[in-house]
């Protein structure tokens, strides 16, 4: 999960509307709400073309969230993928309440790793959120996942990895040095229109 930035398109015609990236470069507007106490309007350029007037806008409130899709090119390759964008409430060291919105991919990658005669769930991370499976997310925290207990399910510290760490799995030690980009799994490949929570 990470923050939106605002700082670099900053506001727009008014400072109750502020614009903003989120990571792989979508475009994002957060407009405050006067009738509504710490509410924001929020819209995607979902289809990347970055023209907002042609997108949905979502209403916000504090610790809320809200579930959008987003068009994602990969050289000859394309899908819409989901992702969480949520308004996150938090005082700061002084008490004040201070708000952020926060982004984070609603999808991995995921397949079977087959070694050794055993077979189990493997899974990639998308950490920042750009669309890209890369080095840039095992940069930034632990990003592998391996079914190590077969129970289905990828839960816990014995079974989450940081990018170059030695992975003990059916008597082969194992090192993933970098994964090659593709489509996420959950991936939509058509457009859709998306559901607010």
């Amino acid at each position: 999960m990470v923050r939106i930035d605002f700082s670099a398109l900053g506001t727009a015609n008014s400072s109750r509307v502020r614009l903003g990236r989120a990571p792989g470069g979508t475009l994002v507007r957060v407009e405050e709400l006067s009738e509504t106490p710490r509410g924001y309007t929020v819209t995607v350029d979902s289809n990347g073309d970055g023209n907002l007037a042609d997108e949905r806008s979502y209403t916000l409130s504090a610790d809320s969230s809200v579930e959008v899709l987003v068009k994602r090119r990969w050289n000859d390759k394309e899908a819409f993928l989901p992702y969480i964008i949520a308004l996150e409430s938090r005082p700061d060291a002084n008490g004040k309440l201070t708000q952020a919105f926060s982004w984070r991919p609603k999808y991995r990658a995921e397949g079977k790793l087959r070694i050794n005669g055993c077979e189990t769930l493997f899974v990639v991370l998308d950490f920042n959120g750009d669309g890209i499976f890369d080095e840039r997310d095992f940069a930034r925290g632990t990003t592998l996942g391996l079914d190590r207990n077969g129970d289905g399910r990828i839960w816990g510290g014995d079974e989450w990895f940081g990018a170059k760490q030695i992975i003990e799995y059916c008597g082969a030690s194992l090192l993933i040095e970098n994964v090659e980009p593709d489509v996420p799994t959950g991936s939509i490949p058509a457009p859709a229109r998306p559901v607010a929570r």
